[in-house]
């Protein structure tokens, strides 16, 4: 055993099992190493016998953009101009109409303006009613026209809004600068891998990683699987294990809706197979290549497969309810508390014209 799989030289010789391999201390090893070029010249790659990953794990609940207009999404730019056309033409013809009854044909409605005229259509249309009720057929006929539609765009609407904002999820994390900026605490599961890469990849956002897992104050980051996956469950908290042995806890320790939750997309190495390592030409490499060969006819190996490459657990979304937050609906809370400055903006103004009409028809009598 030893805890380090390469050392740092070009064929990994100068440390972990490669060394003990090379100088030929043991005949054989079973690891995770990626095979590469420059390691082809030095060892036999025996068989690969199943798939390795890693990964950090995490619960992504995150957080929707507060500026992605969801309110927008149900109808294309096309059918939201079509509408304000649309709008406009029935305005247009219900001033019309309303010109037409109280002047030719003597109505008593009493005559209102185009801006009224916008207004009783828009009140339709979002099924707030209109305060004026016609009595001759031809406006009748018009309201009823205003009403169809405002029937069939807003079931339509409101169905996929609805739909829309359940089904919307939020920004999943996918890179390791991602999760540096996310402001999860980050642990990882004690492993020759973790540390190999932490002490031969330079990349600063591999290192910045180390850096949170080993702080210069206080202890290290680092837990068995059991303690790492109950800080992900009750997080916030992201952990870096062997996907295999995590999905196997995960799947009797959390609830539907964390395994929905679950995030598995950033790992510190890519996925590779678990293989049998030997000294170039070793004496036993026929060997373990005829028996693994047969192993494999026999069904032996898949078999050990499919106990050792356990599966992310399924998302069952049904069996959980999806509630939508106030990320998801700030739009429309935004648009209202404008339309609440305008309005008080507008009564200010109002009153301070008001005012001086006052002032103006008093300074006149004088």
């Amino acid at each position: 055993m030893h805890d380090k799989w390469f050392g740092n030289d070009v064929g990994g010789l100068d440390g972990g099992v490669a060394k003990y391999l090379y100088k030929e201390i043991s005949d054989l090893s079973s690891v995770v190493g990626l095979i590469k070029t420059s390691r082809v010249e030095f060892f036999d790659f025996i068989n690969p016998v199943y798939r390795f990953s890693t990964s950090f794990m995490f619960l992504n609940r995150g957080t929707h953009d507060l500026w992605e207009n969801e309110f927008l999404k149900p109808f294309t730019t096309r059918v939201w101009l079509s509408t304000v056309v649309v709008l406009i033409l029935l305005s247009i013809l219900l001033k019309i109409t309303n010109w037409v009854e109280t002047m030719l044909m003597r109505c008593s409605n009493g005559s209102y303006s185009f801006v009224t005229a916008m207004l009783i259509t828009i009140s339709v249309i979002c099924q707030q009613g209109s305060f004026i009720i016609p009595t001759r057929c031809t406006s009748r006929f018009l309201f009823f026209i205003i009403l169809t539609l405002s029937f069939l765009l807003y079931n339509y609407y409101t169905s996929s809004i609805v739909s829309a904002l359940l089904n919307a999820k939020p920004r999943e994390l996918t890179s390791y600068k991602d999760l540096i900026k996310s402001g999860l605490e980050l642990g990882i599961q004690m492993a020759p891998y973790t540390l190999t890469i932490f002490q031969t990849n330079m990349d600063p956002d591999i290192q910045a990683i180390r850096k949170l897992v080993f702080p210069e104050r206080g202890k290290p980051h680092v837990w068995n699987i059991t303690d790492g996956l109950e800080k992900v469950r009750t997080g916030p908290y992201a952990y870096h294990v062997e996907s295999s042995r995590a999905y196997t806890m995960i799947a009797k320790t959390f609830d539907a809706e964390a395994i929905c939750e679950l995030s598995d997309k950033i790992t510190l190495i890519p996925p590779s197979y678990l293989s049998l390592y030997a000294k170039k030409d070793s004496q036993y490499k026929n060997l373990l290549k005829i028996s693994l060969r047969r192993m494999e006819e026999t069904g032996i190996v898949r078999r050990n497969r499919l106990i050792w490459e356990e599966k992310k657990p399924s998302c069952f979304s049904n069996a959980i309810v999806v509630s939508v937050g106030l990320d998801q609906t700030f739009i429309a809370f935004f648009i209202l508390f404008i339309g609440l400055l305008v309005s008080v903006a507008l009564l200010f103004f109002e009153r301070l014209h008001k005012h001086k009409r006052l002032l103006d028809s008093k300074n006149s009598f004088d």
